[in-house]
Formats: structure tokens, sequence, C-alpha cells
């Protein structure tokens, strides 16, 4: 008579086994590998964040360069709070209970319809005489209007970024301008189109001079903004 196995010998391996010990391997690597996935999305989403706000400040700085006046002081530290805003917002939206997600979704719209009206003013704002420095600022509320598409299809989790997509799109519209966004660029793709409109010369020596000086970076989640004069 044949004896049958035990289903602890079957369905588990032995406490202590090497099979018991490379399953414990294997599980540890998944929760790993998952947890980074979910670390690198959150990373590059506060990296769109937290270069948006100097990218505005480098139109701002050009249009007072043309102008030979002072900057305005205003429009940057409203990009500032609104980018804190939705950063809070989204870290939020990570670790809320699934029950609670779709009411800060409803914020987190919110909240980037109000930047996304504030970028809109920089179209307003950056009004110059000379065509050449006009048209690199104009070349960059476009890209950064774009990226704002961008910011949100980043964050894991959040389906709503249709609505982001859209209002850019409207906004640019609205300024006769035709904004195109691809949710399927990185944050490095997004800023090398940006500095690439960046330094294009404009025959402007100071405007030329500033922007040679200010392209903008991001390593990992920290940015890097160059602005030695």
């Amino acid at each position: 008579m044949t004896s049958a196995l035990s289903i602890h010998t079957i369905g588990n391996p032995r406490l202590g086994s090497w099979r018991w010990l490379g399953n414990v391997c294997l599980i540890t690597l998944v929760i790993v590998s998952m947890l980074t996935l979910q670390s690198c999305s959150l990373a590059q989403w506060e990296e769109a964040l937290n270069a948006i706000a100097p990218a505005v400040a480098n139109i701002i700085e050009i249009v007072s360069i043309v102008r030979g006046t002072a900057a305005n002081s205003t429009i940057v530290p409203k990009i500032q709070a609104d980018v804190q805003a939705i950063e809070q917002l989204g870290n939020d939206f990570q670790t809320a209970e699934a029950s609670a997600q779709p009411g800060i979704s409803g914020k987190i719209n919110a909240a980037i319809a109000v930047f996304q009206a504030d970028l809109a003013d920089v179209y307003t704002l950056a009004n110059v005489n000379d065509p050449a420095s006009q048209n690199k600022i104009t070349e960059l509320v476009d890209l950064i209007l774009s990226d704002a598409g961008i910011v949100i299809a980043l964050l894991p989790g959040f389906t709503g970024s249709a609505v982001a997509i859209a209002n850019s799109v409207r906004i640019g519209k609205e300024h006769g301008r035709v904004i195109t966004v691809d949710p399927t660029l990185t944050v490095r793709q997004a800023l090398k189109a940006y500095n690439a409109v960046l330094v294009v010369k404009t025959g402007n020596k100071d405007v030329d001079k500033y922007t040679a000086k200010h392209q903008v970076h991001v390593h990992n989640a920290f940015l890097r903004f160059f602005g030695a004069d």
C-alpha cells in the first residue's frame, strides 16, 4: 500500500528549506519591484511639477529684458502655489482609501484648472515688440501648457487626465495657438523640447545671454535650475 504524501509536502515547502527560501526571495523581489515602479512614477510626476515654476520664471524674465522693465512679481508665486496645491492633492490621492479617491480626484481637476488659468495669463503678460523674442516666448508657453497635460497623466492611478489635456488644448485655441499634448512623453523629453526652444538665439544679446544660462534640468526627483547671471 502506497502512503499518500501530505498536503504540506505537496503544496508548501518545508519551513527553512531551500525551496521555502527561494519562494520568500521571489515574493520579496516582486514586492520591491512593484514599489520601485510606483516610486519612479511618483518621482516623474513630482519632477514635472517642480520644473514648471522655473520654466515660467524664464519667460517672465525674458519679457522683462526685452521691455527693459522690472519683472512681473505676481505670476510666478501664483504658479508655485498652484503646483504645491496639486502636489499635496496628488499625495493625498495616493495614500487615500479607494472610497475617498473620487472626491480627491475632483479636487485635483479643480486645482489643475486654476493652474492652467494662471498659465494662460502668461500669454497675456508675455507680449513684446521684438518678433524673435515674442516667437520664443509664445512657443515656451505652448510647451508649458502641454506639460500640464503630461503632469496629470503621470499621476499613478488618476483617470482624469483627459480633462486636463482638453483644457490645455482649449486655452491654447483661445489664444490662437495649437497645443499638442503627448502623455507618453517623459519629463526629460518634455524639458529637452523646452530647453531647445529656450536657447534658440533671438539676436537680442541680453536675451540670448540669459537663456544660454537658464535651462531647466531634473535629476531623479530633484530639480536643478541653472540661474547664474
